[in-house]
C-alpha cells in the first residue's frame, strides 16, 4: 500500500482534524479569509476587523520549507499586542487535555501585559478548542460552548478577557450528514475537519469563494507526496513515544518486586520490542538519531538490524 492510499483510503481529500494539516491550512496565507470567517463566527468580532487586523503566527513565507511548516507548534492570531486567539486542534483527547490547554492558554495571557503595566483591561485571550472526539462538554450535545471564569453562586463573570470556546466536531458530522437542513454557516466552515468526498466539498464550495480557498488548501496537500511521507513520520514518532512510555512504566512496574529471573527475561522482550520499533523507524525512513533518541539503541545497534 502507498502512503497515499495509507492515509487516503477510498476518499478524495485530507481532512483538517489532522494536526499537521490542521496547521498547514490556518497558516496559510491564501487561507486567511476563511481563517477569519471562521474565527468571527465562533466569538463574534467583526469579520471585515479581523481582516484588516489579524496577524498569524506561522513558518509561511517565502524561504520556509514545507518540511519546517508542519512543525509549527501553535496556531495563535494576534491583533496588535491586546488579542490572542489560540487555535487548538484536538483530535486524541486525554484525561487532561483541558488542564493542558487551560496551562498553555494561561501562558500566553501572562505575556499580554509587560511586568508593571496595570492596564489589564483591555487584554483579551480567546482559546478556541477543536474537538474530534467526545470530549466532558458533549454531554450537552451543543455545538459549541463558551466557558468564563465565573462564580457559580452567582453567575458573576470575573473577568471577560479570559474566554474558552469548546467546539464538538462529532456535532458537526452529525449535522452535515444526518441533518443538513440544519446546517448554519459555522457548521459549514467546520466541515473542512469532517468531509473528504468530492461530492459535499462541491456542494460546499459552489459559489462561495471562502469555502474554496480551504478546500483548494486542501485538495492541493491531498496531492503532494511530500505531504503523506511528513504525515507517516509523525505516525511513527508518536507510536514509538507511546510504544517506549509504557515499557518505561512496565519497567518500573518489574523494578518494584517482580522476581529477578522473570525480570531478565522481559528485559530481553522490551529489547526485541526496541529493535522492532527501530525497525520500522528506519523503514519510514527516521534519521539514525532520532532512532537512537527514542529507543536508547545505540548506532551501532541500529546499524546491526537487517
Amino acid at each position: 500500500m502507498n502512503l497515499r492510499d495509507k492515509f487516503l483510503g477510498n476518499n478524495d481529500y485530507l481532512d483538517a482534524s489532522n494536526d499537521i494539516v490542521f496547521k498547514m491550512l490556518m497558516c496559510n496565507k491564501k487561507c486567511r479569509r476563511y481563517v477569519c470567517a471562521l474565527i468571527s463566527e465562533i466569538t463574534k468580532i467583526d469579520e471585515e476587523y479581523l481582516l484588516d487586523s489579524l496577524f498569524i503566527t506561522s513558518g509561511d513565507d517565502k524561504n520556509t520549507s514545507i518540511e519546517d511548516k508542519v512543525h509549527i507548534k501553535d496556531v495563535v492570531a494576534r491583533i496588535n499586542d491586546k488579542l490572542v486567539i489560540d487555535l487548538e486542534m484536538n483530535s486524541n483527547l486525554t484525561k487532561n487535555y483541558l488542564e493542558r490547554n487551560i496551562q498553555y492558554a494561561s501562558r500566553i495571557y501572562s505575556t499580554l501585559t509587560p511586568i508593571g503595566e496595570n492596564e489589564f483591561e483591555d487584554r483579551v485571550l480567546i482559546q478556541i478548542n477543536l474537538n474530534k472526539i467526545s470530549s466532558r462538554y458533549d454531554l450537552n450535545n451543543e455545538l459549541i460552548q463558551e466557558f468564563k471564569l465565573i462564580n457559580p453562586d452567582n453567575n458573576l463573570v470575573l473577568t471577560e478577557n479570559f474566554r474558552i470556546y469548546e467546539i464538538s466536531l462529532n456535532k458537526v458530522y452529525d449535522i452535515w450528514y444526518n441533518k443538513r437542513n440544519e446546517a448554519t454557516r459555522l457548521v459549514k466552515l467546520l466541515t473542512p475537519f469532517i468531509t473528504r468526498n468530492k461530492r459535499d466539498i462541491s456542494e460546499l464550495i459552489r459559489g462561495d469563494d471562502i469555502m474554496s480557498d480551504a478546500f483548494n488548501a486542501l485538495g492541493a496537500m491531498s496531492q503532494d507526496r511530500r505531504i503523506f511521507d511528513i504525515l507517516n513520520k509523525d505516525q511513527i514518532e508518536k507510536q514509538v513515544l507511546k510504544e517506549t512510555s509504557l515499557e518505561e512504566g512496565f519497567k518500573q512496574g518489574i523494578e518494584h518486586g517482580i522476581e529477578q529471573g522473570i525480570e531478565q527475561g522481559e528485559k530481553l522482550g522490551v529489547l526485541k520490542s526496541k529493535i522492532d520499533i527501530a525497525r520500522n523507524m528506519l523503514s519510514g525512513n527516521i534519521d539514525k538519531k532520532t532512532i537512537s533518541k527514542y529507543t536508547g539503541l545505540s548506532i551501532s545497534e541500529i546499524n546491526n538490524i537487517k
